[in-house]
């Protein structure tokens, strides 16, 4: 039995390191694809909340951490996030944001880094990313609904033509 346990425990600590070294910004950002990439393949794409339900919400929330201080430290902001308002952000994209997957938040965070999210004016803050991911979250919305009318008229389309 114990032997057992310290191979799961070998497999579920080398799938953190595995974790670790891939779901990094650095690593994601440069990554080429677009929201349409990221909703299509949605099903195969690690998301905030399947990294929170395989590993603790310790670990998702660090890794959050991890995101949030690559930002804050990229933009190089006079008045930035400090680290109580790294965590509270972590925790609120961890509640709140689950359903974004890792390809999400690259994609967000390279629109910052690119400007498409205008000049924060030396100020980079909480209600500043929520905002951001808040909008994101509605562009994505709008696009998987759009998906699913034309697939259903797609599908209707087809129904005419079959009878």
């Amino acid at each position: 039995m114990e032997v057992q346990t310290t191979k799961e425990h070998n497999i579920q600590k080398s799938s953190k390191e595995k974790l670790l070294k891939t779901l990094t910004p650095e690593k994601l950002i440069e990554r080429d694809f677009d929201m349409l990439d990221i909703v299509k393949n949605s099903k195969k794409l690690t998301t905030v909340g399947s990294l929170k339900r395989n590993h603790g919400s310790n670990f998702s929330k660090a890794i959050l951490m991890g995101w949030l201080v690559f930002i804050n430290e990229y933009l190089n902001k006079n008045k930035s996030m400090n680290k109580v308002q790294i965590k509270t952000t972590a925790t609120i994209i961890e509640q709140k944001y689950y359903w974004l997957s890792f390809q999400d938040l690259a994609l967000i965070f390279k629109n910052i880094i690119s400007g498409d999210y205008g000049d924060f004016f030396e100020c980079f803050d909480s209600p500043k990313l929520l905002g951001i991911i808040k909008t994101y979250a509605g562009q994505r919305m709008e696009l998987v609904e759009e998906l699913q009318i034309n697939k259903h008229n797609e599908l209707k389309s087809r129904e005419k033509w079959d009878k």
